[in-house]
């Protein structure tokens, strides 16, 4: 190598080692790193650590060895020309193998005659700056995961315990301190907590995911027992409401599935439901829990009875809308015959032999029980195309 590219050399060699000094001492000063190494750790975390912990202090031992070299290099160029040797042995420093990483004993069992009682690892100072970032690649990795985690999930586990806390108050007060969903969240809760002080690395973002679910899970639960506590008088005046509209949609399909079957032809009309014990007997079950303190059981008891009683409704409707339409459909018919007739009478059809044959039968069906609804609905039609026919007869052929 020319002097000049050894110049050239030396020059990226100190700014090197004076970025990775500098980026040492930041991380000798990070508050992370000063808070990993103030901690009690265990499990992987521990062991990624202590490995990290390792690199950095070899990290600081090589940052020394290219000092080391640099003051030797310094002295070699001190001279403002060099002999050839002292050009040789520049460059050997500079890209040669010229650092010696470590010393290790050859037990005598393996050596050679001739062989050294001691092997040394060595490489260049190109060499060494690729360990170097490796080594402080890993470090900061570790640093950064770990207080990552601890950044990121201590403030959830905290938020935990105070989302607990209020689940076990609330608890208290409606007299179910001793459910067992609040004794596992909280053992889940506890476990967690010391996990991630210890070993943050075992901790995965699901498990607080899971033990956040289940905290707010138990929390809606506390939350809709205490509304029906405070709510429980209205509430139980909209159930007994829900069961009086229940009970006359039931008494309404029955009056309509009366009148359906008497009054039309209709093959399948719904049946109405049975009344049965309609809820009532529930409904007071359900005060007597309100009454002994069991609002849990009041709630669910009373949730589930609501839906049940919605969906009894919801059929009864159903029924009831199934058994007007034919009574509804027939009074239509009525209507619609009816209008006709004034057409018949504006047009002065209505002595026409063929359409009063038609109208007398249409009207004697739509009058008379069982209305056969698809004979009134062709005897209609008829009607109306009979006036239609004669009220717009087709020109005469030449």
């Amino acid at each position: 190598m020319t002097i000049d590219e050894l110049d050239t050399k030396l020059r990226q060699l100190r700014e090197a080692t004076e970025r990775a000094g500098a980026n040492l001492v930041e991380l000798e000063i990070d508050s992370s790193r000063k808070l990993l190494e103030a901690s009690s750790l265990a499990g992987e975390s521990a062991e990624r650590w202590s490995a990290a912990s390792s690199a950095l202090t070899e990290l600081w031992e090589w940052r020394g060895l290219l000092e080391e070299l640099l003051e030797k290099a310094d002295q070699l160029r001190g001279e403002r020309r060099l002999r050839a040797e002292q050009l040789e042995e520049l460059g050997t420093l500079l890209v040669g193998r010229s650092i010696e990483l470590s010393t290790s004993e050859v037990p005598l069992a393996e050596r050679d005659l001739l062989g050294r009682p001691e092997v040394s690892r060595r490489c260049s100072p190109d060499g060494l700056l690729t360990r170097m970032s490796a080594a402080f690649d890993q470090v900061k990795t570790v640093v950064a995961e770990i207080a990552g985690a601890w950044e990121q999930l201590i403030p959830r586990v905290d938020a935990a315990r105070r989302l607990l806390a209020e689940n076990q108050e609330l608890a208290e007060v409606l007299g179910e301190a001793e459910r067992r969903d609040l004794e596992t969240t909280q053992e889940a809760l506890v476990s967690l907590g010391a996990s991630l002080t210890t070993d943050p690395l075992s901790v995965a973002p699901a498990d607080v995911d899971a033990l956040e679910r289940s905290l707010d899970a138990v929390h809606r639960d506390l939350e809709a027992t205490a509304r029906l506590k405070r709510e429980f008088d209205s509430r139980m005046v909209r159930a007994r409401e829900l069961l009086d509209t229940l009970r006359a949609a039931i008494l309404d399909g029955r009056a309509a599935h009366e009148e359906v079957t008497i009054k039309i032809s209709v093959p399948g009309a719904p049946e109405p439901l049975a009344p049965g014990d309609d809820g009532g007997a529930e409904l007071a079950k359900i005060a007597s829990l309100a009454e002994r303190g069991a609002w849990r059981d009041a709630r669910r008891s009373l949730e589930q009875w609501t839906v049940r009683t919605g969906a009894a409704l919801d059929e009864a409707n159903q029924i009831l809308r199934a058994n007007r339409a034919p009574i509804e459909a027939r009074n239509q018919f009525r209507s619609l015959l009816d209008a006709y007739q004034v057409k018949a009478m504006r047009l002065g059809l209505v002595e026409d032999p063929a359409l009063a044959a038609i109208f007398a039968e249409a009207h004697e069906e739509l009058y008379n029980a069982p209305t056969d609804l698809a004979l009134v609905g062709r005897l209609v039609r008829r009607y109306q195309e009979g006036l239609t026919t004669r009220s717009h007869p087709p020109e005469a052929r030449l």
